[in-house]
């Protein structure tokens, strides 16, 4: 269905594997001077890091590491303590609760999950993440621990909250309802959870982009 819709909407295509290839190790480079001493990463520069998006990068490098691509060992060494010790001294912050999940499913997916601070977030605070993407994020990362009992929870509830009307405009994590769709569908193929789901996931998908 992803190549099918690949046909439908050749925009969705990111060009040659070369050319793809050029523009992540330019990236990779480029955000090595948006991180400042502590790990985090900012917006503009290294300076006043964004936790949010110190996730995000952090993701973009454990997976660009992962396809082969030469990341520095030392920074993203130092993002991940960042996330680390974010994940620790903010377990019981609820408005900051979407954030240290994408943290703990950037750890997981980095080997250095914080088991205990997962199964404490998906048993005992599951209702405080206010998204699809961060319920989505926990359910990644506890598959990626093989924990699939806990993965399935969570994955359950991300779908249950998807609601593509959300246009992003009054949220703080840069997303949308189409953005968060995406995110559940791709991490739930990822780790192979909600198959169930999966077909109306790229069905909503390919709706809202049509539209």
């Amino acid at each position: 269905r992803y190549r099918e819709l690949l046909n439908e909407y050749p925009g969705l295509g990111l060009g040659a594997d070369g050319e793809i290839r050029q523009r992540v190790a330019g990236a990779i480079l480029r955000l090595g001077e948006m991180q400042d001493a502590s790990g985090a990463f900012g917006i503009w520069g290294p300076a006043d890091g964004d936790m949010w998006l110190t996730s995000y990068v952090t993701d973009f490098l454990v997976r660009a590491r992962e396809t082969g691509h030469q990341v520095n060992a030392k920074s993203l060494s130092l993002a991940l303590d960042k996330l680390a010790n974010s994940v620790a001294v903010g377990q019981d912050a609820d408005k900051n609760a979407d954030t240290r999940a994408y943290a703990l499913y950037v750890l997981a997916r980095a080997g250095r999950a914080p088991v205990a601070d997962l199964k404490y977030a998906i048993d005992g605070r599951l209702q405080t993440f206010g998204n699809a993407l961060s319920l989505a994020h926990l359910g990644a990362a506890a598959g990626l621990v093989g924990d699939t009992a806990r993965a399935e929870l969570a994955f359950a509830a991300a779908i249950k909250e998807l609601d593509t009307a959300d246009n992003g405009q009054t949220r703080s994590d840069y997303g949308s309802g189409l953005r968060d769709t995406a995110a559940v569908l791709t991490l739930a193929s990822e780790t192979k959870m909600a198959k169930a789901a999966t077909v109306s996931l790229v069905d909503v998908i390919s709706k809202a982009y049509a539209a």
